[in-house]
């Protein structure tokens, strides 16, 4: 079951929370909510100003959007920094969740004091989270697929973000089939004239 609504995010709030995040005894799931709250903000203030996040879009933004980054970033790669490979646990979903936003950071090159553009270091930290069960990182993923031109890869990562309701495979999924079926009854009416 997918779900429309979400819950309004408030600048205010993570001002006052932002003191708390720093702590380093500070729950690490709260930091990486805070976190994710703070990119979300981002992206939305700088899709309405610039349409894409990337290298050298925050300058003109909000001034407390930028503080709150300057805090976001460091704690998102200090958590994912501390992923123990091979330590015979499973990882934890916040771990899994902060090596997407390095993937992200370095995907966007929009930090680049703290992760500079490096696609294929995105590539790889977004193939972690994947397998370390953070499941919005199979859309990235085939994304990356698609841009390689591997479209089979691409679909398996799609299909395999549906089976974990990841809705933004399920969108692109849907959006194929859509396209697919537009073709294939513009090739039937333009058969059916040339014939």
């Amino acid at each position: 079951m997918f779900f429309l609504t979400a819950p309004l995010l408030n600048l205010s709030r993570l001002r006052a929370d932002a003191h708390l995040v720093q702590k380093p005894t500070y729950n690490p799931e709260l930091k990486i909510a805070w976190c994710r709250a703070v990119f979300l903000l981002i992206e939305k203030h700088v899709q309405y100003v610039h349409s894409t996040l990337s290298a050298g879009t925050l300058t003109n933004t909000d001034r407390i959007l930028v503080q709150l980054a300057r805090i976001a970033v460091p704690v998102v790669l200090q958590i994912a920094g501390s992923l123990m490979p091979e330590s015979g646990y499973q990882t934890p979903q916040y771990i899994a969740e902060a090596i997407a936003m390095r993937a992200m950071l370095a995907a966007t090159g929009a930090f680049p004091d703290f992760v500079r553009y490096n696609p294929l270091a995105a590539f790889r930290d977004y193939n972690i989270a994947a397998g370390n069960g953070f499941s919005d990182a199979w859309f990235h993923l085939g994304k990356y697929y698609e841009d390689f031109g591997n479209s089979l890869l691409a679909k398996k990562c799609f299909e395999h973000g549906i089976e974990l309701n990841v809705e933004s495979c399920v969108y692109v999924s849907h959006l194929d089939f859509l396209i697919s079926q537009q073709t294939r009854t513009n090739l039937s009416a333009w058969a059916s004239h040339t014939c």
